[in-house]
């Protein structure tokens, strides 16, 4: 005979009653899972907490308060009449500087370049490159252009940009057997449906600022946070088509779905949080019927990972974070615009900091547009004793019984505005100018009679200010990329297929290979680079090049007296291939950096101008004895005119070469490649 406890049977009453009324009763934890989850929802109760409370960093606003003032500002929100008469109008001189700034930041790479070190400290060359091309590879396949415009705005609006990387399966449903010739039938028409792989690979995107809670505000650094989790609320429909999904046999692929409760939970609070009464079912945020509330927490410190729905565990209490995201590490990090302080998680907007002024330019303006009205068309006071329409004052009206004195004119503004006026006004312009970017730097036009040294003074001084700006734009875009990169080497070189090799007369296994054109490849030019995953032993060096050399051409046949043809005597691009062992690449103890490229996205004329200066001081050296190696100024040269190097240069001629042909004449000459004319081999 078991004895219950006091009151569970009026517990047991209560549960069946919700039951009943659609509430899910939760399931029953052990006393160990009971105190884990008590001591989670204690975390998650202080963070929400500290996040919803004024804080002074923030002018004494909340969070949520000054995200949603930053995104009016940003997006030129335009206020309502305060009163009858009044001027619905912005300046819109934030925006303009927001894009202005932003323009300027896109014009550059920011591409981010691996680079990796053995244990001896090393640095392994061609490895670097490998990763560099296979983070730029999965980058361009996922639109990361668009979404890293996105993701500057939102660090130029907010001051906090957030985004989390993750590997993405996205499946689609295929239907076969119905031919277009059946279209408008009904009778014998059916097809056979099956879901297929539509996707595979990392994506990065941008979070919801206000949906991510950090575990302490006063830390700035990502790695430091004792634990993240986002915060978001959704549909019970929606999240029933991720997480209500059953496998083959029927049973749910989340054993626990069944019991996250579809009618309005209890939300947690100060007083409840102390008592623990929350019955193990319980919301931070104020949840309706039929909504969900999805939590995400992350710890790297115990290596935990889970999802709570409405307050329910969808996964053991303890799930490892290294099955979720490589190493344990948090999928999520982000960037502060400008530091407010060492002790602040939050950083300040680039909006904020032209805000006030710019609303003292918008008030003013506002102020200058009535002064005008007035002056163009005053107030009159009328002295007859009748009513008198505002008709009469339009030009050409003749108006019939009204004595000339009895209207006049109210105030002494009809001079309209006035040259101080003007001056305050453009003194305003000019200190947020001086703040932000000129309108020179805009593309605008400058002030008459400016001198062009005036304008380079200008230009240097937006590209001071701009430093900073850059300098947050690069940390982010390195931050993701460490991201993208310990999910490259965690999930990218995975096999995803098989075939039968006929050679070997063996299944193997596929994995992907990366291809990367117009790249700069070290004393070949501008050509190819290939990434090729393998299994087993690497090919030796010889086979490589020689791999490099004939890629694409016919094979030597019997008897051919000539040379076989190479990829450079038909004029096509050099190729450099690259194999890496990828069960070799996860064991061996390398430690890897990031370097963001800042460099234009395009040659700038300046950077030309630049080498036509550096040619003119090797002029100069070499009238002194000094001999420069011409095969890295054609290379440097093909570079930045965005040329390749084998169109632009022949290839050196030997001394001996030279020797030969002069004593030889013709008869000397090499032999011409099979299939390939004189003129197209070169000589040497």
């Amino acid at each position: 005979m078991q004895l219950q406890k006091p009151g569970s049977e009026k517990s047991a009453v209560i549960a069946a009653e919700l039951v009943s009324d659609g509430f899910n009763a939760p399931p029953k934890y052990s006393e160990s899972e009971k105190n884990q989850l008590d001591a989670l929802q204690v975390r998650l109760f202080r963070a929400y907490e500290d996040r919803s409370k004024r804080i002074p960093e923030l002018n004494d606003q909340t969070y949520i308060e000054n995200y949603e003032n930053n995104e009016r500002i940003a997006n030129t929100w335009v206020p309502g009449k305060k009163f009858e008469g009044d001027v619905k109008i912005a300046s819109g001189t934030v925006e303009q500087k927001l894009y202005a700034v932003l323009a300027e930041v896109n014009r550059l790479s920011l591409t981010p370049q691996v680079i990796a070190y053995n244990e001896d400290s090393e640095e392994m060359v061609s490895l670097g490159h490998s990763m560099s091309d296979v983070l730029f590879e999965t980058a361009k396949r996922e639109g990361d252009e668009d979404k890293r415009i996105l993701r500057q705005v939102e660090l130029l609006k907010q001051g906090t940009c957030f985004v989390q990387e993750q590997w993405v399966k996205r499946w689609k449903t295929v239907k076969s057997g119905v031919t277009k010739d059946q279209i408008g039938k009904f009778q014998g028409v059916d097809w056979k449906s099956k879901l297929e792989l539509a996707w595979s690979g990392p994506e990065r995107s941008i979070l919801y600022a206000p949906g991510v809670f950090l575990g302490n505000i006063r830390e700035p650094e990502s790695k430091k946070q004792p634990f993240i989790f986002t915060h978001k609320l959704t549909s019970y429909s929606e999240a029933a088509s991720r997480y209500g999904m059953k496998d083959a046999d029927g049973n749910d692929i989340w054993e626990r779905w069944k019991d996250v409760a579809k009618v309005r939970n209890t939300q947690m609070t100060a007083s409840t949080m102390i008592d623990n009464s929350m019955n193990n079912a319980w919301t931070l945020a104020s949840v309706q019927e039929q909504e969900v509330e999805e939590v995400h927490y992350q710890d790297k410190f115990g290596n935990e990972y889970q999802i709570l729905l409405n307050g329910i565990p969808m996964l053991p209490i303890g799930f490892p974070l290294s099955v979720i995201s490589p190493g344990g590490e948090y999928n999520i990090d982000y960037q502060l615009y400008q530091y407010l302080n060492p002790f602040f998680a939050y950083g300040r907007s680039f909006v904020q900091k032209v805000k006030d002024q710019s609303d003292i330019l918008d008030e003013l303006l506002r102020l200058l547009i009535i002064k005008t009205r007035k002056s163009i068309h005053p107030p009159y006071a009328n002295s007859s004793g009748r009513v008198i329409s505002s008709r009469v004052l339009m030009p050409g009206r003749i108006t019939m019984g009204i004595d000339a004195g009895s209207l006049q004119a109210i105030g002494q503004e009809g001079q309209g505005v006035i040259s101080s006026e003007f001056q305050m006004y453009q003194l305003l312009q000019n200190n947020i100018d001086e703040n932000t970017v000129s309108k020179q730097f805009t593309g605008s036009q400058g002030k008459a009679g400016q001198t062009a040294t005036e304008s380079n003074i200008l230009q240097a001084q937006a590209q001071k200010v701009l430093s900073l700006t850059i300098f947050s734009a690069m940390n982010l875009e390195m931050k993701i990329g460490y991201l993208r990169l310990w999910n490259v080497l965690e999930n990218y070189f995975e096999p995803y297929d098989t075939r039968f090799n006929e050679t070997k007369k063996d299944i193997e296994e596929i994995f992907r290979r990366t291809v990367r054109k117009d790249v700069d490849l070290e004393n070949d030019g501008r050509g190819i680079r290939q990434i090729i995953p393998t299994m087993g032993e690497l090919p030796p060096s010889s086979q490589v090049r020689e791999e490099e050399l004939y890629e694409g051409m016919p094979a030597e046949g019997e008897g051919m007296s000539l040379r076989r043809a190479t990829r450079s005597d038909v004029g096509l691009p050099p190729v450099n291939k690259i194999y890496l062992n990828p069960e070799r690449l996860k064991k061996a103890k390398i430690a890897w950096y990031i370097d963001v490229d800042t460099r234009e996205k395009e040659t700038s004329n300046v950077e030309k101008l630049m080498f036509r200066e550096e040619l003119a001081d090797l002029s100069l050296l070499m009238n002194m004895g000094a001999r420069p190696k011409m095969e890295e100024l054609q290379a440097q040269h093909a570079l930045i005119w965005n040329r390749r190097k084998d169109k632009m240069f022949e290839e050196p001629v030997s001394q001996e070469e030279m020797m030969a042909a002069q004593m030889g004449g013709a008869d000397m000459a090499p032999p011409v490649p099979n299939g390939v004319t004189p003129e197209q081999v070169p000589v040497g």
